[in-house]
């Protein structure tokens, strides 16, 4: 608060400065490598990045934001079964074993050729229509926000243990060298890139101007 006074009348003038705190790199990831996967539908009205894979006959599982996938290799597996350590909490857990994995079983299953008449098991009646590519497997809130907090861990994890090194983080995500799938390496690297170079802003020159524009105390 910056006081002008002049005797007995005197003004108070407020300033607020609201600074936006550094995004971590889990977070730069997260939204680069969503980009990534649905570039070019993100913009469009309507689109939803919280669907099972649209490449029809490929047989994955691939879901959501980043396209996770949920088969026996797969990261989320991996941390189901205590392979790799990356810091979920014991709710977390249990959403992949008692949610999450489930329903890449499910999606890996029927989908396709594979999906059954209607779109409903005959063994069980359940609609697994929201299994098939495209679907969005009944996810909630909820879901999105374990899968959301999941995967930065996820990418944290990878990130560490590639030494920092942005190419090789890629290639252990993607499961592809950069001879292979040369465009989604410049997309990443061009996301975090542009991040990068966001200036940031300098508080103290917020200060010095908005003192100069501060009224002149009364009387003057």
């Amino acid at each position: 608060r910056f006081w002008t006074e002049s005797r007995t009348r005197f003004k108070i003038h407020t300033i607020e400065v609201f600074l936006m705190a550094p995004r971590s790199i889990e977070d730069k990831l997260y939204g680069a490598i969503q980009g990534a996967e649905h570039q070019g539908f993100l913009e469009k009205e309507g689109y939803s990045p919280w669907i099972r894979t649209k490449a029809k006959g490929t047989g994955s599982s691939a879901f959501g934001p980043v396209q996770l996938t949920g088969g026996g290799g797969s990261m989320m597996s991996n941390v189901a079964r205590g392979g790799v350590d990356i810091g979920t909490t014991s709710e977390e857990m249990d959403w992949i074993k008692s949610s999450y994995l489930p329903r890449a079983g499910k999606a890996l299953k029927f989908g396709g050729s594979d999906m059954p008449v209607g779109g409903i098991d005959p063994l069980t009646g359940e609609d697994v229509s929201k299994y098939d590519y495209g679907g969005d497997w009944g996810f909630t809130g909820e879901d999105k926000m374990m899968y959301e907090n999941i995967s930065k861990k996820l990418i944290s994890s990878e990130f560490k243990r590639a030494g920092g090194d942005m190419g090789k983080f890629i290639q252990s995500w993607r499961g592809k060298s950069r001879e292979q799938d040369p465009d989604y390496y410049e997309f990443i690297e061009g996301q975090i890139s542009i991040g990068d170079q966001k200036k940031s802003i300098d508080p103290s020159g917020i200060a010095m101007e908005a003192m100069s524009k501060i009224d002149k105390p009364l009387g003057y």
